[in-house]
Parts: structure tokens; C-alpha cells; sequence
């Protein structure tokens, strides 16, 4: 989550400019619902997908720069020479297939169409069929289903349970979406809207018959979920977003704005401050992270090394070799603190890396499996060490004193502003502050142990039986 990302797609002020520039102005509005929170994420979803914007804003950002860069994502293209290269001495270009198939004439809007109806699939099934009220769950993926299904589904037992479902005939699917596209208008001409409208009106069409009552979401950074909400709010359900993860920086990002749910439940209320002057229409409450109950058990020698592999996740000078610096530090700590078991947590979307593996001939060290929930490894450990993970917020519910190591941007809530946690500058300085905290048994303290309910909740369950108590869900 690069910063210009954040500030490209979310502030008013410039997303507006890019939707007169792209003449997409009178697309926002359609069949009475507002496509702005869709498209901010819709947009800010092309920015951090395209390796190459990445590139170039490191380049902007160190002073590197060379005289032509290439884009694939014409949103940014636009962006850039609005707002981000002014007075530049270098050429930017895009790919002429990707304005191409944005803004479209007749004959590739028909062929937009057709490709908007296959690759969509959205259906429903009944998971639970006995009950009074009907409770739709909307899961991005098997995370998000066992979320739901570990820590949610026991209180809604005597509902019946319905899910969206993606395993059905794939030919079946697109006669029906082909079906509803072709039987509605759309005036726009941009893709990104195109897609957006025809979405709502497939999933219009599953829902309008389906009487919700309550909806459960989880992150909020999907333009689906945007839609999904507003149809189910149409026919008089309520909708419920969980909050999921947090940014890094200063600027809220487009996923907690513009949210068009009943109730958003965010981890504590520094973020309700945060994000409450983005969605004055929707009730925000602070209960903590689903999942995440502290049962203050006792303090071991643990200090646990959750991994980052992915390219933006390292500091601004060098992304690639704070991730190498990342394995320098654990192995440092496995011959420095020989009484202390270091646990390996390896990102559940990416494979084992060499370096971890070679770790392995540490007698001190222990690899956890990528399917293993994180926070089963919290409450006897004392240390988290990663680069700008959200379980470093996590961390806080355990009395863990999370370190954000070598970070390109820190996390927010910082850690350092606030003295909940710590955020290194180069390994030198990593080794510092832990030994630090190893050595000075007050000063470890001093940190672990302050309230951090102000940030999250340490007793998720407990927060949300009381909203149930008092009928908000």
C-alpha cells in the first residue's frame, strides 16, 4: 500500500478531477446508487496491481530517475502527469491496448460486455436452511469462510445461513449474466463503470428475492462488497462490516471510505477517530478484531518472526534487501538469544523460502506451517518482528511488543508516536532496541503491558455479545 496509491484513489478532490478527465462524471450515479466508494477501491485496486507504477514512484521518490517509464494502467498515467510529475524532466507513457479498452467505442463495449459476464461469477446457495432470520456472509476466500465459520456462525445458530457461492457451471453462469447485461442500458463508456453497473444489476437479480436480514462482511476493500451491501440495504436487510486490516501512513485509503454499510465494527476507537469523518451515514463501534481474545497467559521465551514476501512490503531505500536483512536479523537472534525459541511464521500466500529453510539447522528455531493461524502462536510470546504486517497490530491484544522492521512507510497506528511498539531503522539499530528490550526488564514491561484497548480490543467475543445484547446485531 504505497502512499501516492492511498492519496490517488481516495481524496474527492482528485478523483473528481480524473473522472472529468476521463468524461466519467454522469457515470457515477446509476439506477439511484452512487459508484463513488466502488470506484475509488475499483481504482486504487489498478494502481497497486500494476508492478510498474511501483517503480516509478520509487523513482520519484529516491531522486533515481530515468528519462522514459512505461505504464499499463492508464488511470495512472493520467494521475501521474496531473498530480505527481509536474516540472519533471522525464516522458511517461502507457500501453496504447490499455486507453484502448478504457474508453470504448461501440464495437468494444459489446466485446467488454461479453468479457464482463464470463469472468463475473456471482451466485448464492443456502448453507444452513433452518431458521427464522436469513444471515448472508460474504467470503473473498477460505480465510474468510473459516473467519467466519470459527468465530461468527455460533452466534447466529438459529438463522438460516446463506453464502455466495462460485463452484456452479461456469456456461450456466454467463447465459445468465449475458441475459441481464443485454436486457438493461448502459449509457457509460468507460470500462471500469461499465463493469461496475453490470455487476449490480447480476447481482440485483440474485438477491432481489432473497428477504436478507443481516449481512456480514470482512476489509471493505472490495468494489464488490460496495454493491453487494447496497443491494441487500434496497430490500431492507442490515449490513455489517468487520474490520480486517489497517494502512500505513497518514492518509485514511479508499477501503475505509465512502462505506455504504449500517455498521462498520473497527478494532478500537483511535481508528473510529480516524475514519468517522469519511462515513458520517454509517454507525461506527469499537469491539476489536474478530478472532482475537487475550487470555493473559504467561510470558515465555518466544519471539516470533512473521514473514512478508512481496515487493512493497521493505523499506524506502531498498525493498528487496530488508526482506534479506529481515532473515540476517533471525539468524542473529537464533546465536545471540540462545534461550529464547525462535518461531518462524511463514506467509500463508507464498511458499517456504530458502533462507527460512536453511534456518532450520538452529536447534532454537521453529518453522510453522503456512496454514497455521498466527495468533495460536500469541499468548506465551513476548516479541513480533515484521515488515508492516497487520499482525503487528494483532500483537498488541497479547501484550506482545510488536517491531516493525526497516518498514517503507510505518503502519498506523505508529508505534513509536504512540509507545506501544517499536519501529527499526537498518539491522543495526533492530539489534539495538532488542537487546535493549531483553536486557531492561522495566523498560519491556513499560511497553508490553500499557492498556492498548484505545488501538483494540483485547476481548473481541465479550464486545460483541454486547452488541448482540443490545439488538444492533
Amino acid at each position: 500500500m504505497l502512499i501516492p496509491f492511498i492519496k490517488l484513489s481516495s481524496e474527492n478532490r482528485i478523483v473528481h478531477v480524473l473522472l472529468k478527465k476521463i468524461k466519467s462524471s454522469n457515470d457515477l450515479i446509476y439506477k439511484d446508487f452512487n459508484f463513488l466508494g466502488a470506484f475509488k477501491r475499483a481504482l486504487y485496486i489498478d494502481l497497486d496491481e500494476n508492478s510498474e507504477t511501483h517503480d516509478i514512484y520509487k523513482s520519484l521518490k529516491q531522486g533515481d530517475l530515468k528519462k522514459n517509464y512505461k505504464t499499463n494502467s492508464y488511470y495512472f498515467y493520467l494521475l501521474a502527469n496531473l498530480f505527481l510529475i509536474k516540472n519533471r524532466k522525464f516522458l511517461l507513457k502507457y500501453n496504447f491496448f490499455t486507453r484502448y479498452f478504457t474508453e470504448l467505442n461501440f464495437l468494444t463495449k459489446f466485446f467488454a460486455k461479453v468479457y464482463i459476464c464470463f469472468r463475473f461469477d456471482y451466485q448464492t446457495k443456502l448453507k444452513r436452511k433452518n431458521g427464522k432470520d436469513l444471515i448472508y456472509y460474504h467470503s473473498n476466500s477460505n480465510f474468510t469462510e473459516k473467519l467466519f465459520s470459527t468465530n461468527l456462525d455460533k452466534y447466529f445458530k438459529g438463522s438460516k445461513l446463506l453464502i455466495n457461492n462460485f463452484k456452479k457451471n461456469k456456461l450456466i453462469s454467463l447465459i445468465n449474466n449475458l441475459k441481464i447485461c443485454f436486457k438493461n442500458t448502459y449509457k457509460t463508456n468507460n470500462f471500469t463503470f461499465l463493469s461496475l453497473h453490470i455487476k449490480f444489476d447480476i447481482i440485483e437479480n440474485e438477491l432481489k428475492k432473497k428477504f436478507i436480514n443481516k449481512a456480514i462482511f470482512f476489509e471493505g476493500d472490495s468494489p464488490d462488497q460496495q454493491i453487494i451491501s447496497q443491494c441487500i440495504k434496497k430490500n431492507g436487510g442490515k449490513t455489517y462490516l468487520f474490520q480486517q486490516g489497517t494502512y500505513r501512513g497518514k492518509i485514511v485509503p479508499s477501503f475505509f471510505r465512502d462505506l455504504n454499510h449500517d455498521y462498520f465494527f473497527t478494532w478500537g476507537d483511535f481508528f473510529k477517530g480516524e475514519i468517522k469523518r469519511f462515513n458520517p451515514k454509517t454507525k461506527i463501534i469499537s469491539i476489536g478484531r474478530v478472532g482475537r481474545n487475550n487470555t493473559n497467559k504467561p510470558k515465555k521465551n518466544i519471539i516470533i518472526f512473521a514473514s512478508q514476501d512481496t515487493d512493497v512490503a521493505g523499506s524506502k531505500n531498498f525493498s528487496k534487501d530488508s526482506r534479506k536483512l529481515f532473515y540476517e536479523f533471525c539468524e542473529w537472534c537464533l546465536k545471540e538469544f540462545k534461550n529464547y525459541k525462535i518461531y518462524f511464521k511463514p506467509h500463508p500466500k507464498y511458499p517456504y523460502s530458502k533462507k527460512a529453510l536453511n534456518l532450520m539447522k538452529y536447534e532454537n528455531f521453529y518453522m510453522c506451517k503456512n496454514t497455521d493461524d498466527i495468533i495460536n502462536f500469541f499468548p506465551n510470546a513476548k516479541f513480533l518482528i515484521s515488515i508492516s504486517s497487520t499482525t503487528l497490530i494483532d500483537a498488541l491484544t497479547y501484550n506482545i511488543v510488536p517491531f516493525n522492521f526497516i518498514p517503507f512507510e510505518p503502519i498506523t497506528p505508529n508505534l513509536e508516536k504512540f509507545k506501544i511498539g517499536i519501529i527499526t531503522k537498518n539491522l543495526q539499530d533492530s539489534k539495538k532496541k532488542l537487546e535493549r528490550l531483553i536486557k531492561e526488564k522495566k523498560y519491556y514491561k513499560k511497553i508490553a503491558y500499557k492498556n492498548k484497548n484505545y488501538f483494540i480490543k483485547d476481548n473481541f467475543n465479550k464486545c460483541f455479545k454486547e452488541q448482540i445484547r443490545k439488538k444492533i446485531i
